[in-house]
């Protein structure tokens, strides 16, 4: 509480209790003009702050006092101010200090007693400070302080750690000092705060070891792991990958996380259209993204890679953030055909089997018959490898079976197809052809490219073959009926003799004893 004097202002304390008590009260009310008297003269004052019983009095001296209630809620204000600062700071673990530059003395708050674990009696010298920092970082404080104090650095901030003199814990303090000067510029002292910040630190360091064991993980597995942010103007960007990037795309992470659009360059052109269309119905339903596409690396390396994604879920408008994996899939695609080109391919001559070549030969007829044109079915039996085969050897008939693969594929377009289903049985399938003569002309091309000398092996051999020629629609509507007629005419040609090409003909056609063997073999 505070009472205005004539000609000053005096505490309540100046006043006599019993004098104040004594006063002769009235109702005063702000706004009011109060009336005093001092040694015979009167003077006025307005009465503010709250509505106030209390009138004038006067001390021992005769002096005239009132109450100004303004000066008193400042009082009050300032204290409650003063202790929500403190609580405050006590909350945030901040301490506040002043150094004394000439002593190198330093006064603590109470908080700053409780971080360092120090009481009153303490010595607060510069080398008290200095011996409660840790010992691997006494030195450079030291030195830092030191440096201030002579005004050799403009700011001191610094994070360091402490050990607490009550208990000889461990801490960690943010400590903060700025110097104040004299009336003659020169620095007076050193004024700051000290926060601590040891849980701080514990959860920095958690977090650091977490995501360490993170990345050490990450490295062990064998897939690119990411994340990936989707704005909702449709840029992106990439926010992590691990260095695993490197080793399948050829690319550095930091290279994507500063461009993504470097990823998109390596997708396969026959792919983009794939990636780009299910990368866009992914975004669009929020569902999760599995997809195998190929790549090119920058090194030229043809990869196939399996990627799976899924949102985290997000307010509309607001960016999507996908996290996933890559994983280089190229060694199991390569297996995949491996084993799916062995399930249709004969694995000594590389030729299509028995199940390709029938599914093919279906494909051919249905194609002809849509197209009204003629297809044609050859079977081709070798003559004379079984002498070769039991002269020579397993290793030499393997070998010369292998060179007739490639001669009679030489022989034909990529459109169609040789396949051997036995041991020395081949068929050929020739898809659109012109008629008889076009493909007659097919087969007597393969009939003297197999009746030229082979090395096989380190053997020089002879051979030769008959082939027996069917075309559709001709001779048959369907693949079974093809495969009859024209193993009819392999019949005919091997009893005509070998090295010879004989095209399908009706059983009218034939002698009784071979139209009896073709239907008996039939």
């Amino acid at each position: 509480m505070w009472l205005h004097e004539a000609g000053g202002v005096t505490g309540f304390s100046g006043v006599a209790a019993g004098q104040a008590q004594a006063a002769n009260r009235q109702s005063t009310h702000i706004g009011d003009l109060m009336q005093t008297t001092h040694r015979g003269r009167k003077t006025s004052c307005l009465v503010t702050g709250t509505s106030t019983s209390l009138p004038p009095f006067r001390n021992g001296a005769g002096h005239m006092f009132h109450y100004d209630h303004r000066l008193m809620n400042a009082e009050e204000m300032f204290k409650k101010s003063n202790f929500l600062l403190k609580e405050s700071l006590r909350i945030a673990c901040i301490g506040s200090y002043k150094l004394d530059v000439r002593s190198l003395l330093w006064k603590s708050s109470e908080e700053l007693d409780n971080i360092f674990g120090i009481d009153k009696g303490y010595v607060r010298s510069l080398q008290g400070w200095i011996d409660l920092v840790h010992p691997q970082d006494a030195e450079m404080i030291g030195q830092s302080l030191r440096k201030k104090l002579l005004g050799q650095r403009t700011s001191f901030n610094h994070e360091y750690r402490i050990v607490r003199k009550s208990n000889g814990e461990t801490g960690w303090v943010r400590h903060i000092g700025e110097l104040t000067h004299g009336r003659n510029g020169k620095v007076a002292s050193m004024v700051g705060t000290v926060q601590d910040i040891t849980e701080r630190k514990r959860n920095e360091n958690l977090l650091k070891k977490s995501r360490q064991r993170f990345e050490r993980m990450a490295e062990t597995v064998p897939a690119v792991l990411y994340d990936y942010v989707l704005n909702p103007d449709g840029t992106n960007r990439f926010t992590y990958m691990n260095r695993r990037c490197k080793e399948i795309y050829g690319v550095d992470a930091e290279e994507i996380i500063a461009d993504s659009g470097k990823l998109w360059t390596l997708v396969h052109d026959d792919d983009r259209c794939l990636v780009r269309d299910e990368d866009n119905r992914c975004n669009k339903a929020g569902t999760g993204l599995i997809l195998e596409h190929r790549i090119i690396t920058p090194q030229g390396e043809l990869k196939w890679l399996h990627i799976e994604s899924r949102p985290s879920p997000t307010a509309p408008e607001t960016p999507a953030t996908w996290s996933g994996f890559i994983v280089d899939i190229t060694e199991r695609k390569a297996t995949e055909e491996k084993i799916r080109h062995m399930a249709h391919h004969d694995s000594l001559t590389g030729l299509a089997n028995r199940a390709l070549f029938s599914d093919r030969l279906q494909n051919a007829l249905s194609s002809a018959e849509r197209d009204g044109c003629s297809s044609a079915l050859m079977a081709l039996d070798l003559d004379l490898f079984k002498p070769v085969n039991d002269q020579f050897g397993h290793l030499v008939g393997d070998a010369l079976l292998k060179e007739v693969a490639q001669r009679m594929v030489g022989c034909v377009r990529d459109s169609d197809t040789v396949a051997r289903i036995g041991g020395d049985e081949f068929v050929v399938l020739l898809r659109n052809v012109a008629g008889e003569k076009e493909a007659l002309a097919v087969a007597e091309k393969i009939r003297a490219t197999l009746e030229q000398p082979f090395i096989a092996a380190g053997h020089t051999v002879r051979i030769s073959c008959c082939l027996g020629l069917a075309l559709y629609p001709v001779h048959g509507e369907d693949g079974l009926a093809l495969h009859r007629h024209a193993d009819d005419a392999l019949y005919r040609a091997k009893k005509d003799g070998r090295n010879r090409v004989r095209l399908c003909e009706p059983l009218a056609n034939y002698s009784p004893a071979l139209a009896r063997a073709v239907i008996s073999s039939g």
